[in-house]
C-alpha cells in the first residue's frame, strides 16, 4: 500500500459515518501566513487557541438542514504550503469523483495586494497539475468534468448560454477564491501612497480571473463575522443545497464582496472601469534601506593632544605676539617638567589677576585689555604642553612638589 492510499484509508476511518448521510469535501489552499488557519478556526466554530501544526490538516463538521435533520459530514482539509504538496493534495482529492464532489477554496492575502494575482495563479497551476499530471486523468475524463461543471455554472445563474469570457479556462472543478484580511486592504494602500482606484483595479483583476475559471469570489475578514458566515453558508449551499438568507450577491463592496458562480458577467466587471479609469498595476513597495551607524573608535590620547597643539600653533601663527608667547611657554614648561614627576603648570598671581580682571587696574568687570588674550592662550598652551610631556604615573602629576604654592599647607 502506497503512502497516498494509506493516508486516504486513515482519513476515511477517522471520519464519522452515519447511515443515509453523504460526505462532501472542501479543501483549503493558500500561502503561509495568509490568514488561512484563522479562517479555518472560525469556519469550524473553534473559538479557542488556533492549532498550528505541520502538514495536511483535517477536520469535519456535521451538516444539518433547517429542520435539524442530519445531511452528512463536511470533511475539511487544509493544505500546508510549507510541506510537500503532492501527497497532501492526493490524500484530500484522490480521484475524479472526489474532485467533482468537492469545493476548492483558494485563500489570498489582501494585505499584500501586489502579490494576490501571482498567488492565485500559482495555486490554479497546482490544481491543474493535480488533475492532469498527478491523477493522470484521460482526455475524456477531463472533458466530462468540464461539461458537468459548465452545466452547474449555468444552472446556478439560471442561464441558457455562457456570457462572454465565462469559463474560457474551464478546470472542471468548483473553486471559491477568498480574499482574506479585507479590512486591512485600504489601510495598506494608504500606507503605500496608493488610492481607492488601486483597490478597484485589484477587484477588477480578480473578478476577470474568476470569470475565466468559473470561480466564486468572496472578500472575508475574521473581524467581520458575517463574511465568514457567508463563506460557510455558500459552501453548504453548493454541496448540500442548504438554504440561507445571507447569500445575496454583493458586487459593489470593497470589504464584503460576494460574487457567486453564474452571477458574474463581462458587463458587470467592466463597470469598475468607468469614471476616471484604473491604474495600470499595483506597484510593490520599495525595499527600505537602513543606514547603520559606523562604530567610532576613540583616538589615541597623545595623538589627540598633538593634533590640538597643531591647531593652537596654526591659530597663534596668525598673531606673531601670541606665537612668541607660546614658544616661550613651551620652553619654560620643558625646563620645569621633571621626567619622574610631571605636573600641571600653576598660573602666577599676576597672570591670574590679569586673566580675571582683563585690565591694568585689576578690577573685576572692567573691559578686557588688548593683551589679555595672550595670557589666556599661553595658559592653554602650557596645559597641553604638560600633557604632552607627561610620562610618569597618573597620580604623580597631581602631587605638588616641595617649594610649590600649597605644598607646606598639605604637610
Amino acid at each position: 500500500m502506497s503512502i497516498d492510499e494509506l493516508w486516504t484509508t486513515i482519513l476515511k476511518q477517522s471520519s464519522p459515518s452515519t447511515a443515509g448521510s453523504t460526505s462532501k469535501t472542501v479543501v483549503f489552499l493558500g500561502d503561509s501566513l495568509c490568514g488561512k488557519r484563522t479562517l479555518l478556526s472560525k469556519f469550524c466554530g473553534q473559538d479557542g487557541e488556533i492549532y498550528r501544526g505541520h502538514g495536511l490538516g483535517f477536520d469535519y463538521i456535521p451538516v444539518k438542514n433547517k429542520d435539524d435533520d442530519e445531511l452528512g459530514q463536511l470533511s475539511i482539509y487544509s493544505i500546508d504550503a510549507a510541506a510537500p504538496l503532492r501527497a497532501q493534495v492526493k490524500a484530500a482529492l484522490p480521484n475524479k469523483e472526489a474532485l467533482e464532489d468537492s469545493i476548492i477554496v483558494i485563500a489570498v492575502d489582501l494585505s499584500k495586494p501586489w502579490l494576490v494575482l501571482e498567488c492565485l495563479s500559482n495555486w490554479i497551476k497546482e490544481v491543474k497539475e493535480h488533475k492532469d499530471k498527478w491523477l493522470e486523468l484521460s482526455g475524456s475524463d477531463r472533458n466530462d468534468m468540464a461539461d458537468n461543471f459548465q452545466k452547474k455554472w449555468l444552472k446556478a445563474g439560471q442561464l441558457e448560454e455562457l456570457p462572454e469570457s465565462a469559463l474560457s479556462d474551464n478546470l472542471g472543478v468548483e473553486i471559491i477564491v477568498v480574499g482574506l484580511k479585507s479590512d486591512a486592504l485600504q489601510g495598506v494602500l494608504n500606507d503605500e501612497g496608493l488610492t481607492e482606484k488601486h483597490a478597484d483595479l485589484l477587484q477588477y483583476q480578480l473578478r476577470k480571473k474568476c470569470l475565466e475559471i468559473g470561480a466564486s469570489l468572496i472578500y472575508a475578514s475574521v473581524k467581520e463575522p458575517r463574511t465568514v458566515e457567508t463563506l460557510k453558508a455558500y459552501v453548504l449551499k453548493r454541496l448540500y443545497d442548504v438554504e440561507s438568507d445571507i447569500l445575496q450577491p454583493r458586487g459593489v463592496s470593497r470589504e464584503a464582496l460576494f460574487i457567486p458562480i453564474g452571477w458574474e458577467s463581462e458587463k458587470r466587471v467592466n463597470l469598475l472601469m468607468e469614471g476616471a479609469g484604473l491604474p495600470e498595476d499595483i506597484p510593490a513597495p520599495q525595499q527600505k534601506t537602513y543606514n547603520f551607524e559606523q562604530e567610532i573608535e576613540p583616538e589615541d590620547e597623545q595623538k589627540s593632544l598633538h593634533r590640538v597643539a597643531e591647531i593652537l600653533e596654526q591659530a597663534a601663527s596668525k598673531n606673531p605676539t601670541a606665537a612668541a608667547a607660546m614658544t616661550k611657554s613651551r620652553l619654560n614648561s620643558s625646563a620645569s617638567a621633571s621626567p619622574g614627576n610631571p605636573q600641571l603648570p600653576r598660573p602666577s598671581g599676576a597672570s591670574l589677576n590679569a586673566s580675571i580682571s582683563g585690565s591694568p587696574g585689576g578690577k573685576l568687570g572692567a573691559m578686557p585689555s588688548p593683551g589679555s588674550g595672550q595670557h589666556s592662550e599661553r595658559m592653554l598652551a602650557d596645559f597641553f604642553n604638560q600633557l604632552l610631556l607627561k610620562k610618569g604615573p597618573t597620580g604623580a602629576a597631581n602631587s605638588p612638589k616641595p617649594g610649590t604654592p600649597g605644598a607646606s599647607a598639605k604637610k
